[in-house]
């Protein structure tokens, strides 16, 4: 049984912070000129996931600050002054991308130099690539070699899916009312789950997949190269054994995702595409096509019918969100709730036994109700 054994970190809770102190405090900042030198070997990151990547790389000594407090929403999350101090003596900034795009506002208003790795692009580099792959050779997946940093390579277990394209993956198609639907395609987070070549487009939950953390932590590394040279055969190794981790984690969900297989599944929101794919499950609605804010009377009319004809009977709610929608719908149709945890953070932990809570949780919900 695969286990984390990377050391948690303590993680705050500040305050919100508006737009207006956001200006008032770069002001400040540049008016008395705290523009003191940073802490040698701070590294902030965004959200829980990715501390454990940052654990696992950085050499001894390093400060890891993590900015979302835990038990909340990267999706309604605003900045506080604490947070702009922390990337002022921040060497390395690790961040997602989209779901906190705050980040990118706070380091523009820090104006900071630090150097700053962002998952979306390794994942947008990852999903160009399989596009690519798919072009020219839908089974030619080369394994990734890791010791050379090759970013052009492909993990074959988490992109080939000529094996797993079967009748059981039966993406149903939740009909969304026109204001959802435009709201849902304007922020990005529209579902047609149809389309199962790639049901994870727009999808930026992605810590969700395996594949693209590897790209990650080999950014990761070579940022902390560039800060460390000296440090650089001891960050490589520890790069190497972070991989062969993240691959044994893989093997394991892929054992536990593949004992509910095909039984249809209701989300809370479009945070789990990118898993579902890759694990080959069913998907077949989600409560919020827009997280944080409760969809209208007809989208949920057209969910309570989706769970009733897919024989849905678990809806999964989640650990940083208003738990009423899906209570209601659960009540409504007569199914059962369970709670995930797509962040992290406190009780359910850092990345690794994340991504074993939620399957397991999954599996048990589902089990449970057979």
């Amino acid at each position: 049984m695969l286990r984390n054994n990377y050391q948690k970190l303590p993680v705050g809770h500040p305050k919100p912070l508006n737009a207006r102190i956001m200006q008032t405090l770069a002001v400040l900042l540049a008016a008395v000129g705290i523009g003191h030198v940073a802490a040698e070997g701070t590294l902030v990151v965004s959200m829980e996931p990715y501390r454990e990547v940052a654990e696992a790389l950085a050499p001894a000594g390093t400060e890891i600050r993590v900015v979302l407090p835990s038990g909340q929403s990267p999706h309604a999350y605003e900045p506080a002054p604490s947070d702009a101090a922390a990337l002022e003596d921040a060497d390395l900034v690790i961040f997602n991308g989209g779901v906190d795009e705050w980040m990118t506002s706070l380091i523009a208003t820090v104006g900071s130099s630090q150097r700053v790795v962002r998952a979306a692009d390794a994942a947008e580099a990852l999903d160009a690539n399989h596009e690519g792959a798919h072009d020219h050779d839908e089974h030619g997946h080369d394994e990734h070699d890791h010791d050379e940093h090759d970013h052009e390579e492909h993990d074959h277990d988490e992109h080939d899916h000529s094996e797993s394209e079967t009748a059981d993956h039966n993406h149903e198609v939740v009909t969304h009312d026109h204001e959802d639907v435009h709201k849902a395609e304007s922020s990005g987070q529209a579902h047609d789950h149809g389309d199962h070549d790639h049901d994870h487009d727009g999808d930026l939950h992605v810590w969700q997949s395996i594949a693209v953390m590897k790209h990650v932590a080999e950014d990761v590394a070579d940022a902390l190269v560039d800060l460390h040279p000296s440090e650089a055969d001891a960050i490589n190794a520890a790069l190497a054994d972070y991989i062969q981790h993240l691959n044994e984690l893989d093997q394991e969900l892929e054992a536990t995702y593949s004992q509910v297989q095909g039984r249809p599944m209701v989300f809370m929101h479009g945070a789990w595409d990118r898993l579902v794919e890759r694990y080959n499950l069913n998907q077949v609605a989600i409560i919020e096509p827009f997280p944080g804010r409760e969809p209208t009377a007809s989208y949920l009319a057209d969910v309570l019918q989706t769970i009733e004809d897919s024989g849905a009977n678990v809806i999964f709610s989640e650990r940083q969100l208003n738990p009423r929608p899906a209570t209601v719908i659960a009540q409504e149709a007569g199914v059962q709730v369970a709670v995930l945890d797509p962040v992290g953070g406190g009780d359910t932990g850092g990345y690794t036994d994340m991504m074993l809570y939620n399957a397991r949780t999954i599996v048990n919900a589902l089990s449970a109700t057979e």
